[in-house]
């Protein structure tokens, strides 16, 4: 093989290659996303909306923001309107400044897109915000999916999680 031919093989090589990671992120459609910020109360929060369909909100957990759906987003955006956004305090939204209440937020969010009713999924706090919002909203909630909830409305115990360690303790039996 020639200096010419070991030359053109590396080339055609790097071409498929090239080729072979290139093609199919080109050949795979995007969803159009549209986003924007919502005015809700004395803050704005970020969101981002894609698919049709029945509306879907997806609620992230804490220490994170609207990119942990990133997968499921463009997943579930093949069946429904899916809505994912920042949290007050989280992402691209506003940070605290008055009082407030997420599950309020999430409310006034609804209002100014213009959804009427909703299938809720929330993880961690966001689970925590969704059950708060169907407690208080349940005539525009369609389908309520809780993972990991934080769930507001109870003291958690003082004596260092020893309760929680003698019921687990006691299972094992």
């Amino acid at each position: 093989m020639t200096v010419h031919q070991t030359s053109l093989n590396k080339i055609l090589s790097a071409t498929i290659t090239l080729m072979l990671l290139v093609v199919p992120s080109i050949a795979k459609p995007k969803q159009y996303v549209k986003h924007g910020f919502a005015e809700v109360g004395n803050a704005k929060l970020y969101y981002e909306i894609a698919g049709k369909g029945q509306p879907l909100i997806l609620i992230h957990g804490g220490n994170m923001d609207r990119r942990m759906w990133d997968e499921q987003f463009e997943t579930f955006a093949k069946s429904f309107k899916v809505i994912r956004y920042d949290v007050r305090g989280f992402g691209k939204s506003d940070r605290q400044v008055k009082a407030f209440a997420h599950h309020q937020d999430l409310h006034e969010l609804m209002r100014f897109l213009k959804i009427k009713k909703a299938h809720l999924l929330g993880l961690s706090l966001g689970g925590g915000i969704a059950a708060d919002f169907a407690i208080t909203h349940p005539e525009v909630v369609e389908n309520l999916v809780l993972v990991c909830p934080g769930i507001n409305g109870f003291t958690i115990s003082s004596d260092g999680g020893a309760y929680s360690i003698a019921t687990i303790e006691a299972a094992r039996d």
